[in-house]
């Protein structure tokens, strides 16, 4: 996927970048999932709910990402979240947060295809198919 970094993260490496202010790494990066977003780079989204839904973390216990090349990063092991006890909806969207609830969004995507997930339904990203991007 291309760059879909939300503005808080863009202003954040700017920042960096131009040695105004440090850059605090995250002790953990969970997946979220979205059925609309209405403003990708200002975070504006409605995320999955109920249902034994909850984000899953890509660094804590052990890192799901490879090594960045040629500006990208990919997973390098399953995501995979609790299986749904309701229906879930159609998941158009996914994103990246600091934390299991609330939190910063720091990056927000559109799936290749959407998703409808079902009560009994497991969402699950395999290693490789998710891949952050700067271009």
């Amino acid at each position: 996927m291309a760059n879909n970094l939300t503005n808080t993260e863009e202003n954040a490496l700017l920042s960096l970048i131009c040695g105004k202010t440090a850059y605090t790494l995250p002790t953990a990066l969970y997946v979220g999932l979205f059925t609309a977003v209405s403003d990708q780079e200002a975070a504006s989204v409605t995320e999955v709910s109920g249902g034994s839904y909850a984000r899953v973390d890509t660094i804590g216990g052990g890192s799901k990402w490879g090594t960045a090349s040629g500006g990208s990063i990919a997973t390098s092991a399953d995501i995979v979240f609790p299986t749904a006890t309701a229906d879930w909806g159609t998941v158009t969207h996914i994103g990246l947060n600091t934390a299991s609830s609330s939190g910063t969004w720091k990056w927000i995507g559109a799936l290749t295809a959407s998703k409808i997930v079902n009560d009994g339904d497991v969402f699950k990203i395999l290693a490789g198919e998710l891949t952050l991007s700067l271009n």
